[in-house]
């Protein structure tokens, strides 16, 4: 039976395992099946089967570890970051973002503060059988060695409780994202229909007609590599 309890030490030996093997040359054809499900190539199953392959299963915890959180990014086979990294949703904070709780208390700081981002090579022109995981980049933020990104995060998150607040009093009085240049920490939607509008208690009203989720951009995932020593294309 699969242990969904397992931490960031008996995880990091597993995924270095893979890194770099086409999928089919590890995965039953079971799990390729699943991966291939209902004859479209389903991309959020991608970080599903890993759970699986490693053994955490897959759960609706605030961390996917005993003391971190797994994460998987598109990326090229060089390691080249294609989109940004999901974080977690706005609607379970928008009260959090109004009031500016401070970010190491907050759900955003948890799910980042031990985190191993996992590169995966899925891309569509090429068949799933040969996609692949790379080297996992394990990011703590309360080593020294991640303070600059820690800072930059922070700061990113001060500006997007601000800019809630700012959107709050605004004329439309509803919550945009916040693509800012520079910025490693964004929201954006994050929605399809039938949308799913974000309540605020504090406004006592929605303040948006979608929901939107908090995202890393690809300039953090560039930034992790260079601290990290991430050699792209090499496994």
């Amino acid at each position: 039976m699969a242990d969904a309890r397992l931490t960031v030490a008996e995880v990091m030996p597993a995924l270095e395992k893979v890194a770099g093997k086409r999928f089919g040359e590890f995965m039953s054809p079971a799990r390729m099946a699943v991966l291939k499900s209902g004859g479209n190539i389903n991309k959020g199953m991608v970080g599903q089967v890993l759970e699986q392959v490693l053994g955490i299963g897959n759960s609706s915890r605030t961390l996917d570890l005993i003391d971190g959180e797994l994460k998987t990014h598109k990326s090229t086979p060089t390691g080249i970051p294609m989109e940004t990294v999901a974080v977690t949703m706005v609607s379970t904070i928008i009260d959090d973002l109004f009031d500016h709780r401070p970010f190491p208390e907050t759900r955003v700081y948890k799910k980042l503060n031990r985190t191993i981002f996992v590169p995966a090579y899925r891309d569509r022109s090429a068949a799933p059988e040969d996609w692949m995981f790379l080297r996992p980049v394990f990011v703590d933020l309360d080593d020294p060695s991640w303070a600059v990104i820690q800072e930059q995060l922070h700061m990113n998150y001060d500006t997007i409780c601000r800019h809630t607040k700012s959107c709050f009093s605004s004329g439309d009085r509803m919550l945009h994202g916040t693509p800012a240049p520079g910025h490693i920490l964004q929201i954006r939607t994050k929605d399809s229909a039938p949308y799913s509008p974000i309540y605020s208690a504090r406004a006592g009203r929605c303040v948006s007609d979608k929901n939107y989720a908090f995202y890393l951009t690809k300039t953090f995932v560039d930034q992790i590599h260079h601290v990290s020593g991430f050699k792209r294309g090499v496994v």
